[in-house]
């Protein structure tokens, strides 16, 4: 009886069907609209409130995905979305699911993801009785979560089944734009248990792109007419490739690039001047100056403090030509710097304006050897386990020849001081196999994000991360799950290093930031994942190889020197003083 007693409480906690058996619901129908989106591939938590949803999503033709966290679901499917360009779903359910993805959600809308989120809320009879998990104004700011705002581009409480076309067609133009569009629909679980009103045909929505004029073209072209100029290239102008690097060819540009665009222009082209902001080239203000920059076009990039750190010395002194599809970026990140703004997406501009520049003629032809790394390893870093750890540059150094060079892996940096090494010193010559949130910088997005990557793309996936991260955010268990190529490989220094270290420089006193030393390998095994632990850097290229072989989630563990703090964090640090 007492089983029994415990069994109908569990079930208390899951909505009663209000349609016959088989007979098409809300939740149905809502499905339905979610495939005709686009969407391929679904991750989330189930939760009890959100069961008819997840009943109707199990039945479709959708990838589902149930991760271990809500965060690590949102963090997948931005991931997922910036791989493919389709839109992604993430699914929650009331209360906590919610919040928890919330900040992967936020994220996704920094970095320009198609996400949209379907979240169970609290129905109308239940609300302000003090329901578990309750989703209502009463509880959370509903304004913020189910409007436009700082968190979502559209956001829709589901009240009634009539509602659907009208979201469906917001979702439609959204998932549309050239940039990215974050979306949530709330739907309380007796709503989405209701019986679905008759089918209505698809929406049909025509989107027309208006084209800039020649006249723009002509315009700009006057411009940098004026003397030498230099390309700008940030993430927003993945979608322009052949088109950027044409004008790179043709034009004698030379070009630098954001952390999140390396590789959109061959790293290894003669007039690749290298990364700026988090983990970039420190010359390449110097390298500006000596080719005499009159101006810098902008293709793409917010210019953010990740993307610049502000520095002055990148701006030339006639300014920026700055191209993108979102006008709120025009002279937002260099307000005292005369800024010509073009709202256009960049591939279709150019096009327009390649052909109307004449090639450069530059004083010198920038050339240095890349990737940054040296030629061959050294004997401090060959022997690094003698001097307390494996130096970062060492494992760089490998990453380069067996991941980079050997293979097809697209590769993630995580937040810390991993993304600040992998930025300065990986080379990529092919675009989009290189993957960093500087934006938003949330710990554990890449630990997490490459279960999406790896799931949406079908393709082996490299995750660099410090041990701050992977203990916070990871997916390791989801991935043994459904079967993944996904390798985390590990800077494992015992705690927060580039909090320690930041603080160190910064003039303070660290505190908190060592904590007990985690074997992530023997971790790793015990989710039914393999792994490997490296404490000398001959070990290293060996350890990446067997990884990568493995073709299922593996853990290198890599024991690195203490105190070595990543160019992107000494150029933080600087930017964090005002200096």
């Amino acid at each position: 009886m007492a089983h029994q007693n415990q069994t109908q409480a569990g079930l208390a906690a899951f909505p009663t069907a209000m349609t016959a058996p088989g007979a098409p619901r809300v939740a149905d129908h809502l499905v339905e609209l979610i495939e005709r989106l686009g969407v391929r591939h679904a991750f989330g938590v189930i939760g009890g409130a959100a069961a008819t949803f997840a009943d109707a999503l199990g039945k479709s033709r959708i990838d589902v995905v149930q991760t271990r966290h809500e965060a690590g679901a949102a963090f997948a499917a931005a991931e997922a979305s910036l791989c493919t360009g389709r839109p992604t779903l993430v699914f929650t359910t009331t209360g906590p699911g919610l919040l928890n993805a919330l900040n992967g959600l936020v994220a996704a809308r920094w970095d320009g993801a198609r996400v949209l989120v379907v979240s169970a809320a609290t129905g109308p009879s239940h609300r302000r009785r003090l329901p578990v998990q309750e989703t209502s104004a009463a509880t959370m700011p509903m304004d913020a979560l189910v409007g436009v705002g700082p968190w979502f581009d559209f956001g829709a409480m589901l009240e009634h089944p009539a509602e659907l076309r009208a979201i469906e067609n917001t979702l439609q133009l959204g998932f549309s734009r050239p940039s990215g569009f974050v979306a949530h629909i709330a739907v309380p679980s007796p709503v989405a248990a209701q019986p679905a009103p008759s089918r209505s045909p698809p929406s049909q929505i025509g989107v027309s792109r208006a084209r800039y004029s020649t006249d723009v073209a002509a315009a700009v072209a006057d411009i940098l007419a004026d003397g030498p100029f230099a390309v700008w290239v940030g993430f927003g102008a993945r979608d322009a490739v052949s088109q950027v690097r044409e004008l790179v060819d043709k034009s004698g540009v030379p070009a630098m690039a954001t952390p999140r665009a390396k590789g959109l222009v061959d790293e290894r082209h003669p007039l690749y001047l290298g990364v700026t902001g988090a983990g970039g080239h420190a010359d390449i203000a110097d390298e500006l100056a000596a080719l005499g920059i009159r101006r810098t076009l902008v293709l793409g990039s917010r210019l953010a403090e990740a993307s610049s750190f502000y520095d002055p010395r990148l701006v030339p002194p006639g300014g920026l030509i700055h191209v993108d599809v979102d006008r709120r970026v025009f002279g937002a990140s260099f307000p005292d710097t005369e800024t010509v703004g073009i709202e256009v997406e960049i591939g279709p501009f150019l096009d327009q304006l390649s052909p109307m520049l004449r090639p450069q003629r530059l004083n010198r032809v920038p050339r240095r050897p890349f990737p940054r790394l040296p030629r061959h390893p050294d004997t401090e870093f060959v022997h690094a386990a003698d001097a307390g750890g494996i130096h970062p540059i060492a494992l760089m150094h490998a990453l380069q020849r067996v991941v980079v060079d050997d293979s097809d892996a697209l590769v993630l940096a995580e937040s810390g001081n991993a993304f600040g090494w992998a930025n300065h010193h990986l080379c990529f010559s092919e675009p989009m196999r290189y993957r960093s949130s500087a934006a938003w910088g949330s710990m554990g997005h890449m630990v997490a994000g490459a279960l999406g990557a790896s799931r949406a793309m079908n393709r082996p996936v490299v995750v660099i991360t410090g041990d701050g991260a992977m203990l916070m955010n990871n997916e390791i268990n989801t991935a043994v799950q459904v079967g993944v190529p996904v390798v985390w490989v590990v800077l494992n220094d015992a705690g927060y290093g580039i909090v320690r270290d930041g603080m160190k420089a910064l003039a303070l006193e660290p505190f908190g930031c060592d904590f007990p030393e985690t074997d992530f390998a023997a971790f790793a095994k015990s989710q039914g994942a393999d792994g490997v632990t490296v404490r000398r850097s001959v070990d290293l290229e060996a350890a990446l190889r067997q990884a990568i072989a493995g073709g299922g989630p593996f853990v290198v563990d890599v024991k690195v020197r203490r105190g070595e703090m990543s160019p992107a964090f000494m150029q933080r640090n600087k930017s964090l003083k005002g200096s």
